[in-house]
């Protein structure tokens, strides 16, 4: 009975539509309930894969919402409900989202950067899933110049594509190297025999880093071993130096450079004999070859 009502249904959609059945990997699903007699759909998300580069401070990568009310809005959000005004998630979702009509959307990167971090060079990956689209064709081309003419010298989009559900796993799962600049200032002067040591140290180092206590709150509190594959001191003057770090994907590091307290060893202010903490962080390439294969550097 079930075979029969699906073909006779299908054959009615198809004479008022055009509309052809596709078995594998539907595009929207009918759904009928008899007893009811309502029909409701399904409809498979759309999903655009692409790159980004944020050019300024101060944004996160997602909607970061009031830890106070929740979302709900209150004094300490100034009733916005968000802890941000926006984040590079809503830059690139908003037009997406008019241009298909879709009702919601979220927003999956390979990784994240702080907020106060910029990411540039050959942006993040990152996928933007789009639900019950109303329209599923859109020109990526103009997507991408609406967004970059938008938030110029904010928000970056590049490379994008119409891609699938398997590729969130694919930049989740990857384990990206990534090259970072760091601004470092010292509570004393660096001097070359520190600078001698931490290149020594941190080439080629194994690192052991506890969840860091700033994000302790969010994350579980455990140890997990990292590599820094390459470490260079581009300057120094006084008690600012300038770091070029190439770590592994899920390097904490603000705490390789402070130390968290000891949550991170070896640590760089361990070594310098001294404090050193972040001024300025900024992701300069995310590698998408996995560790063991050529560095970046």
């Amino acid at each position: 009975f079930k075979d029969d009502l699906k073909r006779k249904i299908g054959k009615i959609i198809f004479h008022k539509t055009g509309k052809k059945v596709k078995f594998e990997n539907p595009d929207v699903v009918p759904v009928l309930n008899i007893p009811s007699g309502k029909i409701s759909l399904q409809i498979k998300p759309l999903y655009i894969y692409g790159r980004y580069l944020k050019k300024k401070r101060g944004i996160p990568q997602t909607k970061w919402f009031c830890r106070a009310c929740r979302g709900k809005g209150c004094k300490e959000c100034n009733f916005t409900g968000k802890m941000f005004q926006t984040s590079v998630e809503e830059m690139i979702a908003f037009d997406a989202m008019q241009m298909t009509g879709a009702n919601d959307e979220a927003f999956h990167g390979a990784g994240r950067e702080d907020e106060d971090v910029l990411m540039l060079g050959n942006g993040r990956p990152f996928v933007l899933e789009l639900k019950s689209p109303r329209k599923r064709t859109l020109d990526l081309k103009v997507l991408q110049e609406k967004i970059n003419k938008k938030y110029k010298g904010i928000v970056e989009v590049r490379e994008l594509v119409l891609s699938e559900r398997a590729k969130i796993q694919e930049i989740k799962s990857a384990c990206h190297r990534k090259l970072y600049r760091a601004s470092v200032k010292g509570k004393e002067n660096f001097t070359e025999k520190i600078v001698r040591k931490l290149e020594k140290t941190f080439n080629n180092c194994l690192i052991t880093q506890q969840t860091p206590t700033r994000v302790s709150g969010r994350r579980a509190d455990i140890k997990r071993e990292r590599k820094v594959f390459k470490f260079q001191v581009l300057e120094f003057n006084e008690n600012r130096a300038t770091f070029l770090i190439e770590a592994q994907a899920g390097t904490y590091i603000k705490e390789l450079i402070s130390g968290d307290s000891g949550r991170t060893k070896p640590n760089i202010s361990d070594v310098c004999g001294f404090l050193c903490e972040v001024e300025k962080l900024d992701v300069l390439e995310i590698e998408e070859k996995v560790a063991g294969e050529k560095t970046i550097l």
